[in-house]
């Protein structure tokens, strides 16, 4: 169905990197899209869900349930940074079937935490099998093109340079996703994409994704793309994807909030 609200605005090929501008094409479906889709994916409901299962039997009186919910069903307002994120893992696994098993909001000690690390950590399956998938998101209303948040230590085009050249910043994402996966419902993806990646640590893929709610520009990557073609590890395949979308960023928290606290 996403693809039917997304056209494509610009696209750049110069392998190993893939760049491609997208445009979301009617505010109304994409309001829907964040009180559902995206709302659902910051709340973590998968993870709601599976805590109620573990408790079904424990939870048995009206009292209980009523309980549980007050604990896990929080009323959270979200920065526009965190709604960006979570735009960027759904836009992925509703577009191109990247799958990011584990929500990395459980992870975080208190509401707010900003969680070091790569902001995305899955898998993608390929013609050749199951394969990792990692990569940074970054959200911008910023009008110059490209934005600041593509540059400086912080920016996205470091990041992905680093995820590309540090064997050992891969390897720490293979282990993280490695401890959650025994038992899981995943677990054999997991294991898909290990053999792979023990086999050749560079037989991943990377994204750089950019939210952003000004008029599309090829601008907005290409130099990044120029910068992250050559250099070191040139094989590992990386994907640029920027999302154009038609309500500005600062009225996300609002919107979402309407769904959090109705």
């Amino acid at each position: 169905m996403i693809k039917n609200w997304l056209r494509n605005e610009y696209s750049l090929e110069s392998p190993p990197i893939y760049i491609s501008g997208w445009v979301f094409k009617d505010s109304s479906q994409f309001n829907k899209y964040l009180c559902d889709r995206v709302y659902a994916k910051l709340i973590d409901v998968e993870g709601q869900n599976e805590i109620k299962e573990l408790l079904q039997d424990m939870a048995s009186t009206g009292f209980l349930k009523q309980n549980l919910a007050r604990v896990i069903e929080k009323n959270i307002e979200f920065e526009p940074w965190e709604i960006g994120e979570a735009l960027a893992q759904c836009f992925l696994e509703d577009q191109f079937k990247i799958i990011f098993p584990w929500n990395t909001r459980r992870d975080a000690r208190v509401l707010k935490a900003s969680l070091p690390g790569a902001d995305l950590v899955g898998f993608i399956v390929t013609e050749n099998g199951i394969r990792f998938a990692f990569g940074e998101v970054k959200t911008s209303e910023d009008v110059n093109a490209p934005p600041k948040v593509m540059y400086g230590r912080s920016g996205m085009s470091f990041q992905l340079e680093k995820l590309k050249n540090d064997k050992s910043l891969r390897s720490q994402l293979f282990f993280w996703l490695g401890c959650r996966a025994k038992g899981a419902k995943w677990e054999n993806q997991f294991k898909e994409a290990a053999i792979a990646y023990l086999n050749n640590d560079r037989n991943v893929f990377l994204y750089g994704i950019l939210i952003r709610d000004t008029s599309p520009t090829l601008k907005d990557l290409e130099s990044s793309g120029n910068s992250l073609v050559s250099g070191a590890n040139s094989e590992i395949i990386i994907y640029l994807y920027a999302y154009y979308l038609p309500i500005p960023i600062q009225m996300w928290p609002d919107i979402i909030k309407t769904v959090g606290f109705e």
